[in-house]
């Protein structure tokens, strides 16, 4: 749950996906006749995410009914005015015992102004949650294909090598390849497909997950090392990073995860 509040700087909104169909990118119809390089069941807070929102949505409202119509305050009433005696002057008066009691404070109901910023407050603060687990969950790979340059028709949408990748890494070995990354909202014909030369994999937020990012596209994508299947082979943790840094590195993955003081 942490690093998922930590990708909040990633935002961007699900609605907004688009040319996802890999029949559209020039791969396809399906990819049933390749096998997955990484394979991992999402995490429970990518499985849960319709329930999780839709008890947000229930717990905001529950709150601003609550807000609106029953967040009240202390208030003691203005006092009577003060006891006058009616009789001539020089009258001897006696007072009665209690003349003026004091009104018992009562509760009543805060000022509009304060109950509709707390209630459009928590309303902003429930909005943001469920746009942030939304989006955090399209950036969450279950799946990747590793997919030779035959295997994709040219279209308009099809990924393009970059002319001159700086950042990432140059995986001469695999320039010719293409990876396709299908992440929770993905069905079997859907996926997000990128040149493999312009993509460059790196540490995630713990030591428990990995991420790659793509030349030209703000963000990253996560993989996580427990309980993965790689090329097949269910691993460990270290294991599995070790087999993800030699796919994206080949012969030079130790040297590459050597950066992040994983290899003595």
């Amino acid at each position: 749950m942490k690093s998922i509040f930590r990708r909040a700087r990633q935002i961007q909104l699900a609605l907004s996906r688009r040319h996802e169909s890999l029949l559209l990118q020039g791969v396809g119809p399906t990819l049933e006749a390749y096998k997955p390089v990484y394979e991992r069941k999402p995490p429970w807070s990518a499985r849960w995410t319709y329930p999780i929102i839709f008890c947000q949505i229930a717990v905001s409202c529950a709150l601003t009914e609550l807000i609106m119509h029953h967040w009240t305050e202390l208030k003691t009433p203005a006092s009577d005015e003060p006891y006058t005696s009616t009789s001539p002057p020089g009258t001897q008066v006696t007072l009665p015992e209690k003349p003026n009691p004091t009104p018992a404070p009562e509760y009543v109901l805060r000022p509009l102004y304060q109950r509709l910023a707390a209630a459009t407050g928590q309303f902003c603060v429930g909005a943001f949650v469920c746009v942030l687990l939304l989006n955090s969950r399209a950036r969450i790979v279950r799946r990747l294909y590793l997919l030779p340059s035959s295997a994709v028709t040219p279209t308009t949408l099809s990924p393009k090598l970059p002319p001159n990748p700086k950042g990432p890494s140059k995986t001469s070995a695999f320039d010719d390849r293409v990876l396709v990354a299908q992440n929770v909202y993905h069905f079997r014909g859907q996926g997000n497909v990128f040149p493999f030369a312009g993509t460059k994999l790196s540490q995630g937020y713990d030591q428990n997950e990995l991420a790659f990012e793509v030349v030209g596209r703000k963000g990253k994508f996560y993989l996580g090392l427990a309980d993965a299947v790689v090329n097949g082979e269910k691993l460990d943790g270290w294991r599995t990073k070790e087999a993800l840094f030699r796919l994206w590195y080949g012969a030079k993955g130790r040297s590459e995860m050597n950066k992040y003081n994983w290899v003595s």
